[in-house]
């Protein structure tokens, strides 16, 4: 049998390509000559001397094949030997070998022209070995293969080698065929690109047995029957972050494989993806009394779910779970569990008999076989009181199906989490209040009330939101996204750890894709939020929330109101469980083992629009602490020590240049300072740098949107100036980091990001000034859509001696005797939880107006914090309109007095339509004297237009003088005309609106055909 070599050339794995250089007389590839230097000089004197031997001999021998000599071949093998290389990039290489403490990302890149692989890596040890490999054509071994790669790395000692693997060698550590790397030469400086070669000699193999002997304590070891089957980078990382960047490579000559070893190798990698399969490779998650466990150590969730990233680029965020949404997709959970994720998908759904799910007439399969890489199970989002028998019977099912493996399980549930927590190992709790009437305050009080009443069973885990939600995108078709700003993100977070919350997902219904700006902006503000939250791991996943603690400015305490003690003015614990929103500032407070972290946050009722500045000069609260205990403020860049002030009651804290939010410990131990010392030495360079490119990104977006408003609406003074000083806090931020003051550079980022956000809340204030709420109008909820809503507000003016009278018959309710019969339709929350009453009063010498009510039956049990139940909504009479036109709601309401409304809860009432529905309904505050509102509905269709009145708790409320009047679409239609103005013909063309009577993330419906949908 003849054995034929060849030089590989062209893409690996593919060894028909080839491409003749430009040097006269030499088989090359075109991207360079044999004149490239020493290097490429030996390559070719190496092929011709092969041919030259050829033509002396005939033939080629090798070496006799004994089991001491590994580079012996048969004797009668004839060699036809080529003189063409590979020269081209290797897109296959990969990470093979990682540290369990560091991160390896992936990505191709383009420098000068040149296509590189990319590999990021961020380590938090200080050595640990990481290997990179690259499969070629497999070749016999021989001590001709000669290999060159071109390479820029940031760690100093990487060194190039050939992966040689022995099949009929077991390595008695793996129980697979034993795999040996001979090293060649290693990179001696960071600061330029190197040629790395390696050569196969006998010398270096026979090293490379004795190691293999010595390491596995086995002297019989030998290399007999050897292939070469790749090509590897060994490297070690160093803490913190580096780079290494991987260009073409050159290797040959390939000797092809005997038939008996290609059959052999076949059936190694049959065998080998034989027992792959049958392995169990995952992340295991545990939940045990006091802590979530995350690889047997207690942690915070991460979750994400999957749209077909990269492992690394996920990774690389800083997530540590990753939502799959199709069980049978054992392929894409193995990749995940590959990468040390913990993998939560949607188990397969029983057959229930009957509605009540008593009885179940189709069973699950073993999931020990079915799902063998699964770490837990996620049963639903926005589960309702409706979907809890069937919720239920499925978690037994489910628990019964899984009995090997017992996996813990996860759903996000509205109102029934007292239910759920007996059944539930985690459960989601919340409410996405980006763009709505309710702030980011509100937000945490909700979760600790949420907590609270599921007895505190379950762990408690959230959403967060980070994009806007399908029914805004689906009614701005064509139209500006009003997009989640980092900011949002950021707090959303910091809400949720406040409330002692063990567990995050970022909900998202897309790709990521690094090259669309805000995506790339969202993924910054994540790897920022989960950098904190590995800092502080230690103390949030283990720790006891332990309530909430009042924070005071300097001015504040400088002039005490009359009548405050001193220490409520220093700091108190409040309730904020009850109260439907938040106080200006505080802090939640979490202890451990000797060990306080005092989560402090500003709070508003609008950055869940456009977020506000959020600065405070000097803020301060007082800890409970030990004689000994002293103050930290911690950073991802930086822990910085705070001046003892032992006062009654404890330790004072003090904030300076406090801004959005802060994290502070307070301890006795010197031991935990210095360890979060060393974890900020490896976050640091990193987070600085992200904290810099977020805020270069969001100063171009918001300069882009400027240039929008402008065009239509002269922008507020001084937003010149703060785009100055925004630019050059960013240069500032530029030069800290080039000479290593990584806490500086953060601070002027983020002092950066601070003047962008009072230009948005500058812009903003100055669009919704006249109006009754940020949700009058479709436009003013986010700073990206501010353009439009200055269109509509000019093309409103320019036309409204074209609006209608009032479209909504008997609206003053004066000469009304029965709402019901002229149209109205009411609607009342089901059980008995409620009674609910609506009827016209008098009011006046002869006028009227409407009064709903509704309150407890129980007054003592109430309904127990549930955000579910709604007691009474009413539907006015469908107002027909086109597509097109402009509607206009006005009205007069106040709070009644008969009924109380629960003490905490300022917003009892919603107010929406039925265009955009309650997502973008009003949530005003209510007191005895009438109160004006308006809605502003730009429709997208031909209907009946309704106005809807929807009560939310106990409480009593008057309506009057409800107008719905319409500036129609001028012309004709939408499809067959055009708008006087322009612009506002962009602003109405192709909307499609989405309405719901609740949250679009909910679980939409009640399960047909027994499953469970999200």
């Amino acid at each position: 049998m003849e054995t034929a070599v060849a030089f590989k050339h062209g893409k690996f794995r593919n060894s028909s390509w080839q491409r003749l250089c430009r040097c006269p007389g030499c088989v090359r590839p075109a991207q360079g000559c044999c004149s490239g230097g020493p290097a490429l000089f030996r390559l070719c004197f190496r092929a011709g001397l092969l041919v030259l031997l050829s033509l002396l001999s005939g033939s080629l021998k090798l070496f006799a094949q004994t089991p001491e000599d590994p580079l012996a071949g048969n004797a009668q093998n004839v060699i036809a030997a080529r003189t063409d290389l590979a020269r081209d990039l290797i897109t296959e290489w990969q990470c093979s070998l990682r540290p369990p403490r560091t991160e390896v990302e992936r990505e191709s890149i383009t420098v000068d022209g040149e296509a590189l692989t990319r590999f990021r890596m961020v380590s938090e040890s200080s050595s640990e070995p990481v290997r990179l490999v690259a499969g070629i054509e497999p070749s016999l071994l021989h001590n001709d293969f000669f290999a060159t790669v071109r390479i820029h790395s940031t760690l100093v000692g990487s060194r190039l080698a050939v992966e040689v693997l022995v099949p009929g060698q077991k390595d008695p550590v793996t129980g697979l065929p034993l795999v040996m790397y001979l090293p060649g030469d290693a990179i001696e400086s960071d600061n330029r690109f190197h040629a790395l070669t390696v050569s196969v000699t006998e010398r270096n193999m026979q090293a490379a047995l004795r190691t293999a002997r010595a390491e596995r304590n086995r002297p019989d070891i030998n290399a007999e029957g050897a292939v070469i089957t790749g090509l590897a980078i060994l490297t070690e990382t160093s803490p913190g972050e580096s780079w290494t960047d991987i260009g073409l490579a050159e290797y040959g000559p390939v000797i092809r494989l005997p038939d008996r070893i290609s059959q052999q190798m076949r059936v190694l990698a049959a065998s080998s993806a034989m027992s792959e399969s049958q392995e169990r490779t995952y992340v295991p998650m545990d939940v045990e009394l006091g802590a979530l466990l995350l690889e047997g150590r207690p942690g915070i969730m991460r979750l994400i779910p999957d749209h077909g990233e990269s492992a690394d680029l996920i990774r690389g965020l800083g997530v540590n779970t990753v939502w799959l949404s199709d069980y049978r997709d054992q392929l894409r959970a193995r990749e995940w569990a590959l990468a040390q994720m913990a993998v939560v998908t949607s188990p397969p759904h029983p057959q229930f008999e009957s509605e009540e799910y008593s009885t179940v007439q189709s069973s699950l399969p073993p999931l020990d076989q079915l799902c063998p890489d699964i770490s837990a199970w996620y049963l639903g989002t926005r589960v309702s009181a409706a979907d809890l028998p069937y919720l239920l019977a499925l978690t037994r099912d489910l628990r019964s199906s899984d009995r090997v493996y017992q996996r813990p399980q996860l759903a996000d549930v509205t109102g029934v989490e007292g239910a759920v927590s007996r059944e539930i190992d985690l459960i989601g709790m919340g409410r996405h209040v980006v763009g709505r009437e309710e702030g980011f305050g509100s937000m945490r009080n909700r979760l600790i009330r949420r907590w609270r009443n599921s007895g505190q069973q379950g762990f408690p885990w959230t959403w967060i939101q980070i994009e806007p939600s399908s029914a805004q995108k689906s009614w701005r078709v064509g139209l500006e996204d009003p997009l989640v700003e980092p900011e949002q993100v950021l707090h959303q977070v910091h809400a949720a750890l406040s409330a002692g919350y063990r567990g995050i997902g970022f909900w998202k219904t897309h790709e990521f894709d690094r090259s669309v700006p805000h995506d790339r902006e969202i993924m910054l503000a994540i790897e920022l939020a989960c950098l904190e939250i590995r800092l502080l791991e230690p103390f949030l996943a283990e720790g006891r929330h332990e309530g909430v603690l009042t924070l005071h400015s300097s001015e504040e305490q400088a002039a005490p109101q009359a009548g405050s003690s001193s220490a409520i003015r220093a700091g108190r614990s409040i309730d904020v469980s009850q109260d439907d929103e938040a106080v200006e500032s505080d802090a939640a407070v979490i202890r451990s083992d000797r060990t306080s972290l005092i989560l402090a946050a500003v709070w508003d009722d609008t950055s869940q629009f456009v977020p506000a500045p959020m600065f405070r000069k000097e803020i301060s609260t007082v800890v409970a602490a030990s004689e000994t205990a002293s103050a930290w403020e911690v950073s991802v860049t930086g822990v910085r020590s705070m001046p003892r002030e032992v006062v009654a009651g404890g330790l004072r804290v003090r904030l300076r240049n406090f801004d959005r939010s802060a994290a502070v410990i307070v301890t006795s131990s010197p031991g935990v300072v210095q360890e979060l010392e060393q974890n900020i030495l490896l976050t640091a360079p990193r987070a600085a740098r992200l904290w810099i490119e977020l805020s270069t990104l969001k100063a171009e977006r918001v300069e882009k949107t400027l240039e929008a408003i402008a065009a239509v609406q002269p922008v507020p003074p001084g937003v010149g100036d703060l785009l100055d000083s925004s630019r050059t806090a960013l240069d500032l931020a530029e030069q800290e980091i080039r000479t290593g003051n990584y806490n500086e550079a953060r601070m002027l980022a983020q002092d950066s990001l601070r003047y962008q956000r009072q230009i948005q809340s500058m812009c903003w204030g100055e669009a919704v000034r006249s109006l009754c709420s940020p949700t009058a109008s479709p436009h003013t909820i986010s700073f990206s859509t501010l353009a439009n809503h200055w269109e509509q507000l000019r093309y409103l003016a320019t036309n409204r001696h074209r609006v209608t009278e009032n479209l909504l018959p008997g609206g003053d309710f004066d000469n009304s005797r029965n709402i019901l019969r002229e149209g109205w339709a009411r609607e009342e929350q089901t059980g008995a939880v409620f009674s609910t009453t609506c009827d016209l009063m008098p009011s006046g010498a002869r006028g009227r107006f409407l009064r709903v009510a509704a309150w407890y039956n129980d007054p003592q049990r109430g309904n127990g914090g549930r955000d579910d139940l709604v007691p009474l909504v009413l539907r006015s009479p469908e107002v027909q309109a086109r597509a097109g036109d402009l509607m206009i709601v006005t009205g007069r309401v106040r709070r009644g007095t008969a009924v109380s409304v629960p003490a905490g809860i300022q917003r009892p009432l919603l107010i929406y339509d039925s265009e955009l529905g309650p997502e973008q309904g009003l949530r005003l505050k209510l007191d005895s004297d009438w109160r004006e509102f308006q809605l502003l509905r730009p429709l997208s269709s031909d209907g009946g237009f309704q106005l809807l009145l929807s009560l939310h708790t106990q409480c009593e409320v008057h309506f009057d003088d409800l107008q719905i009047r319409c500036l129609p679409a001028a012309g004709q239609s939408l499809q067959n005309g055009t708008l006087p103005n322009g612009a506002m013909q962009q602003l109405l063309r192709n909307m499609q609106v989405q309405s719901d009577d609740v949250s679009n993330e909910r679980l939409q419906v009640k399960p047909t055909g027994n499953e469970l949908r999200q």
